[in-house]
């Protein structure tokens, strides 16, 4: 029996309820004995409602009166099915031509065609299929999918990926500044650190999270369950649509969106159209998350160490914790080893780097690097940081660097720091000195032991009262032989101004006293041992505000 319906976009709200009644109608209106319908009426001659498949209007529900609720059709496993027309074959299969959808749960399908199969719980879609679920969306020639167990294959199909919602990871001002992955090949990883002795630690926020999308394409995309997919002869890349900058072209690659990871077969990576590294094998995520495993290998040659190869193995330790241990050969040199550890909580993050070269094969000495950054914030307002960088000799970026960022180092510092903020008070005490990798003598920076800061601001009326006072301790290494100057040195600078300020203008007037006094332990080379100097400060600042509308 076929029954064709002709309305525009009728919806079917396909529940086992709304089947079995369906199928039971049929049935019976097929299949009645005539015993039955004769002892349902004694009458000889019998009446249209004896004989009638449908029920007559007394008899028959007002749908009309009540809507069905499509969300809770959907939530309890029921499918919806619209279309410019629906053909359907007894209780069996519904066909949707032109503009075909079909909703269950979470999953969501679109076709020219779409044919729904009730007993195997399988849809086939053709013509501009489109296929939407939680993690997936993707476009297509034709479909095949059971609804039940998420099996199935699409043909000539362009796929995206979406990223899971995972918790952010709590982020720290040091480690928004300083920590990034350093390349260890070819960087100055010193470059990468911030000295600010005043810099504290932010109470902790969470990172944005990533709205990027992995995408690509493949002849076949076959759906193997659950969050899982496998695809044939296919692209692949995390770059924005329209920037194929890089992408991996494999023979098969399987995805499993349950925890982001990849594997593909005969992969190939390619950047700016140009292939730059194969593997018969390659494991990668492309989620949020991270994996530990082999990084790419990194190559170079240099005048000085010769060939160079890095290999680094990356350890994901946890959400906020990670480490990268590498081998670098040097033709020339030998084999450097080189360790990466980098940490981030919610009140303190730190970095630390070490690279040794044992028996360097030129100089026949051991060659070493140390970076160690930290910053926290302890509670009521106090912080701590220190930054500590230091190499085995002078020549050491000059001979095992490769870029000239490296090679102009002149002084590594080395700092701690304690300090206290509020409102209105800033304190913080603090050590410095620097290793210095030049030859001049003369050019070596003062070490301070230590620097004393104090500061207050507070508002009393109009009026802003400021006052800024710092002591420090220079000192030079007693290896260095000199006439320059050692000695205290004191600053104290007080300030009011008065800040007016409207909707279009600003101006602040602002009148202070700036004092410096210097007191000399060391006189050599015939200074002497005491100066001051006072200066009686006036500014003022003005502005005009101009307001633009924009779009």
């Amino acid at each position: 029996m076929m029954t064709v319906l002709n309305k525009l976009h009728i919806k079917f709200f396909l529940s086992l309820a709304f089947l079995t009644l369906f199928k039971g109608f049929v049935s019976a209106a097929e299949n009645a004995p005539s015993e039955r319908l004769d002892n349902k009426s004694h009458s000889t001659q019998p009446t249209s409602k004896n004989y009638s498949l449908l029920p007559s209007d007394e008899d028959s529900p007002d749908f009309s009166q009540t809507p069905i609720d499509e969300t809770k059709v959907k939530a309890v496993g029921g499918i919806i099915i619209e279309g410019d027309r629906l053909d359907i074959y007894l209780d069996k299969t519904f066909t949707a031509l032109g503009n075909g959808v079909l909703d269950k749960q979470d999953q969501h399908i679109e076709a020219d065609r779409l044919e729904y199969d009730t007993q195997n719980k399988t849809i086939h879609a053709v013509g501009n299929t489109k296929i939407k679920t939680p993690d997936t969306y993707a476009t297509g020639d034709e479909l095949h999918l059971n609804l039940d167990d998420t099996i199935g294959q699409m043909t000539k199909v362009k796929f995206t990926l979406k990223q899971a919602a995972t918790p952010g990871i709590p982020l720290t001002a040091f480690n928004q500044a300083s920590v990034r992955q350093v390349d260890l090949i070819g960087d100055d990883p010193l470059s990468n650190m911030v000295a600010n002795p005043n810099q504290v630690p932010a109470k902790a926020k969470t990172a944005k999270k990533s709205n990027e999308q992995s995408r690509g394409d493949a002849d076949v995309l076959f759906f193997e369950g659950e969050g899982k997919k496998r695809a044939v002869q296919s692209k692949f890349t995390s770059c924005e649509v329209g920037k194929d900058d890089w992408f991996i072209k494999s023979s098969e690659i399987k995805l499993d969106d349950n925890v982001k990871e990849a594997q593909a077969k005969d992969a190939t990576i390619e950047f700016k159209g140009v292939p730059i590294l194969y593997s018969p094998s390659m494991s990668f995520p492309y989620g949020n998350e991270r994996k530990s495993g082999f990084l790419s290998p990194t190559w170079g040659t240099t005048s000085k160490s010769g060939f160079e190869l890095l290999t680094p193995y990356y350890f994901n330790l946890g959400p906020n914790r990670d480490a990268t241990i590498s081998a670098r050969v040097l033709s020339k040199r030998g084999t450097q080893l080189q360790g990466e550890y980098r940490y981030l909580d919610d009140n303190y993050s730190g970095y630390n780097l070490v690279h040794y070269l044992p028996s360097d094969s030129l100089t026949g000495d051991n060659r070493f690097l140390i970076s160690s950054h930290h910053k926290q914030s302890f509670s009521d307002g106090w912080y701590g940081n220190w930054d500590y960088d230091r190499v085995s000799d002078a020549n050491y970026f000059s001979e095992l660097g490769s870029r000239l960022i490296m090679t102009s180092r002149v002084n590594l510092l080395q700092q701690a720091t304690l300090g206290y903020n509020d409102a209105q008070w800033q304190f913080n005490v603090s050590v410095n000195k620097f290793q210095t990798l030049s030859d001049d003598k003369n050019t070596y920076p003062y070490q301070r032991l230590p620097s004393v800061n104090l500061n207050y601001n507070n508002d009393f009326g109009p009026l802003t009262f400021k006052m800024i006072n710092q002591a420090t301790r220079f000192e030079l290494d007693s290896s260095w032989d000199n006439n320059r100057p050692t000695g205290n040195r004191l600053v104290s600078y007080p300030s009011i101004s008065l800040p007016m300020t409207s909707s279009y203008a600003f101006i602040t007037p602002k009148i202070g006293i700036h004092h410096t006094s210097y007191g000399l332990t060391s006189t050599a080379g015939g200074f002497d041992d005491r100066y001051q100097r006072t200066l009686p400060i006036f500014s003022l600042d003005s502005g005009l505000q101009f307001e633009k509308e924009t779009r």
